[in-house]
């Protein structure tokens, strides 16, 4: 140690410039850059980097162009951040061979993953590995027109305490724009909370595939999946396609605008057995259901965006057939659900010529049954069963039943659901206002696939 009093002054000042140096580099080793070879791109080539291999105290950024960077043998304390932060860059991070490898942050809460971080137009693909991050990590977050793409044998986990946001940061609405996450062919993307379009417009998640997996695993209340939000909400979406599932251990997934969609062969399942489940809808929300949904509770919510009502259609699109099989509890009220009856004179076939929501559960009466029947032939077909629930709660009264694009046919509500009928019988629609007086009739077969 050295002796202030007694030291000479000029031995004191090549001291003090050795700690800046020291304190300097210690700086400077606190963040590393790629250096986009062209040849031999392993992640553990010290040459390949700006600053050396990373390690669980440094910022890792990826600012070049692109290409490809290559994991041939697992890593733990692999970073403190993994940015993705270049512009008009193509990036795919992945395995070096045919092995699923390790890219995982340090477990001490520190590690985030952050892709198309400020940055425009970049694309990541992450191929053959799981990467884990500890903290709340994002796409887009102050970037726009961004992509990640997690396939194949992947799983990217931002931890279950933690959570993902995608166009969620501080700035403007058009910094936080048009990203889009797309998890297919198997892969796996978990995280805690998850949110799309927190704060900008035109930002997607979409799932596809058999045996991919979109997981949120966060058991707080109030937190799950959040879509959109309500204000410039409008375009965020969520789409689980082609086989692809949602599994859920969240108390709550919540439209406040924009859409979720679960299509043909798909499915969003909260598996929760100790918390109520709810799918919650906004009054700038929508959802679009033709595969199956398994929640506690579907209902409508007007803190999330305000009053007005929310949207459901059957069917992957408006335009669109389909078949929701929804085991749960609907609750109707301040909903309007849309359904669709087309040309049934080959057979009527759910999800092919007409819309059906078939529930296993309790119906809660209340809200707004729009049928369309534009392109409507009953055919030989002389009742038709549309919504179907294992049992019914409130009055049918409560129910508002209207057709649009074309003359009204009857309906009548039995104790299984709501029949159309081709040729009003008499005191069909007396039923209705009746408050449900033909509940104990006898309940025709459903004429489904």
């Amino acid at each position: 140690m050295l002796d202030m009093k007694n030291t000479p002054s000029s031995l004191l000042q090549i001291s003090s410039s050795l700690l800046l140096l020291v304190l300097s580099g210690a700086s400077v080793k606190a963040q590393t850059t790629w250096n986009n070879p062209t040849t031999n791109a392993f992640w553990n080539v010290a040459g390949n980097w700006s600053n050396g291999v990373p390690t669980s105290t440094t910022d890792v950024f990826f600012s070049g162009t692109g290409g490809d960077i290559l994991i041939n043998a697992s890593v733990s304390n692999a970073f403190k951040s993994l940015k993705f932060n270049a512009n008009d860059s193509d990036y795919t991070l992945k395995s070096s061979d045919d092995t699923k490898r390790n890219l995982i942050g340090p477990s001490s809460g520190t590690s985030v993953f952050q892709a198309g971080f400020g940055a425009t137009n970049s694309t990541l693909t992450i191929e053959n590995l799981f990467i884990r991050a500890y903290q709340t990590s994002s796409l887009g977050d102050n970037g726009s027109g961004n992509s990640l793409i997690v396939t194949g044998n992947t799983q990217l986990d931002t931890y279950y305490t933690a959570g993902f946001r995608i166009g969620s940061g501080t700035g403007s609405i058009a910094a936080n724009s048009n990203n889009t996450l797309t998890v297919q062919n198997g892969a796996l993307f978990a995280s805690g909370n998850i949110t799309v379009g927190g704060k900008g417009e035109g930002n997607k998640i979409i799932v596809t595939g058999s045996g991919t997996i979109l997981r949120s695993n966060n058991t707080s209340p109030g937190l799950g999946l959040t879509i959109g939000n309500s204000t410039s909400a409008a375009t965020n979406r969520v789409e689980i396609t082609n086989g692809a599932t949602a599994e859920l251990t969240t108390t709550s997934t919540a439209i406040v605008g924009g859409a979720l969609m679960v299509g043909k062969g798909s499915s969003l399942n909260h598996i929760s057995t100790t918390q109520v489940q709810e799918l919650r809808i906004g009054s700038k929300g929508t959802l679009f259901g033709a595969g199956s949904i398994k929640v506690g509770i579907l209902r409508y919510d007007s803190a999330l965006s305000g009053a007005g009502g929310g949207k459901v259609y059957i069917g992957e699109t408006a335009a669109g057939f389909g078949e929701l099989d929804f085991t749960g509890t609907w609750q109707n009220s301040n909903i309007t659900l849309n359904l669709e009856v087309g040309d049934l004179t080959g057979g009527a076939v759910a999800g092919t010529n007409y819309d059906l929501l078939d529930i296993t559960g309790a119906f809660a009466f209340g809200g707004n049954i729009s049928i369309d029947i534009s392109g409507a032939i009953f055919g030989a077909v002389d009742e038709l069963q549309i919504i179907s629930w294992t049992s019914s709660t409130g009055l049918p009264t409560d129910l508002n039943v209207s057709f649009v694009n074309g003359n009204s046919t009857g309906y009548v509500i039995r104790e299984d659901g709501l029949y159309l009928q081709s040729i009003p019988e008499p005191g069909a629609i007396a039923l209705l206002a009746l408050g449900g007086c033909g509940l104990g009739l006898l309940a025709r077969n459903k004429r489904k696939a």
